[in-house]
């Protein structure tokens, strides 16, 4: 009788223990974090970087870099993001590749999986020599947007002529990139009456 009891004891303890396993077990790695080091935010491991284009539009008078920064951030908190996000942007003043702080790669998410971009910001600001790896082409929440973007910004990260009076303005004219495009066109395709209403390109950048 004893044997039986023994036996039947321990094919409970089996069962209990393939239930925390299998149930509890990827519950506990959600909420204790990544055991290989990464944070995790927002889909990222350390020294990731989030891409996405808004899924609003705006004309040129963004309130300036300040203003669109201001929107990427809004967007990204709507959305359930927890990093800090800026927007690739240049004027007068400065010019995107030395105003974000982007070291490691950047990813876009199309609402299933993360994809890359660029292994790098130095690459990001290299497509005159190679394309990146997808366009910047899905919004804050994962949607698909195929639209023109305001940058002011050239291939190489550095401010063109246009940029809507520093992007406080809705005269003269911006230069747009296409969120569809991989080549240079990303960031400068061409240049538009700042009455326009374009998307803009938000990053997360390192804190």
């Amino acid at each position: 009788m004893g044997q039986y009891l023994a036996h039947f004891y321990l094919l409970g303890y089996y069962k209990l223990m393939k239930y925390i396993i299998l149930f509890i077990f990827p519950f506990l790695l959600i909420a204790c974090g990544s055991p290989a080091g990464g944070d995790l935010l927002d889909g990222l491991e350390d020294g990731e970087h989030r891409a996405f284009v808004s899924s609003e539009s705006y004309s040129g008078d963004l309130g300036g870099i300040s203003g669109a920064d201001d929107k990427c951030q809004d967007l990204a908190d709507r959305a359930g993001l927890k990093k800090e996000y800026q927007a690739i942007l240049s004027d007068s003043g400065s010019d995107a590749q030395t105003r974000l702080n982007i070291s490691g790669s950047i990813h876009i998410f199309d609402g299933v999986q993360k994809r890359r971009v660029a292994s790098s910001g130095a690459d990001l600001w290299n497509t005159d020599i190679s394309d990146l790896s997808l366009g910047i082409k899905f919004d804050e929440y994962g949607d698909e947007v195929n639209d023109l973007v305001w940058t002011g910004t050239d291939s190489d990260g550095n401010a063109l002529g246009d940029h809507c009076d520093d992007w406080s303005s809705e005269s003269n004219s911006g230069w747009y990139g296409e969120s569809d495009e991989k080549s240079a066109e990303w960031s400068e395709s061409n240049f538009s009456s700042c009455s326009n209403f374009y998307r803009i390109y938000c990053i997360s950048i390192d804190e």
